[in-house]
């Protein structure tokens, strides 16, 4: 449904439906509403929607295909007030699709490697104290 891929949005902006509900002009709570109870948008809202946020894909909002955002535009979205795990979260979401972009490769790549570094170090630090209490072992005896 149109109104669960805008709740969808609204998450990964990480604003407020509040806020939200401003920038497109129509009442407090209208849009609160509609998603709670499961009721599709007005069909002009999807005009104001489409026109205050560029960076949405607009296809994606009505049918659920392609990726919520316009990437093969020369867009850059503002992302200022989107949180970073949210970010990071979408990107690994939908690494699959990203993997064909070479530069969004690399980034996924990375962070895929940033967490098998992490887990690395936990490692590393385990072997550290293993190999301490062995050299204490040795000495005692």
């Amino acid at each position: 449904m149109v109104i669960n891929r805008v709740k969808e949005f609204i998450e990964f902006k990480g604003i407020t439906i509040s806020d939200f509900e401003n920038t497109i002009n129509i009442g407090n709570g209208v849009l609160n509403e509609a998603i709670n109870s499961s009721t599709e948008i007005n069909s002009k809202w999807l005009v104001v929607i489409s026109a205050n946020y560029p960076e949405l894909n607009f296809n994606w909002l009505i049918t659920g295909n392609d990726s919520m955002l316009n990437l093969e535009n020369d867009y850059v979205v503002d992302l200022t007030g989107v949180k970073n795990e949210n970010i990071l979260d979408y990107i690994l979401i939908n690494s699959d699709s990203f993997r064909e972009e070479t530069k969004i490769d690399a980034v996924v790549t990375i962070l895929s490697n940033f967490q098998q570094q992490r887990e690395l170090k936990k490692m590393y630090a385990k072997i550290e104290s293993y190999e301490k209490l062995l050299e204490q072992k040795l000495k005692n005896e």
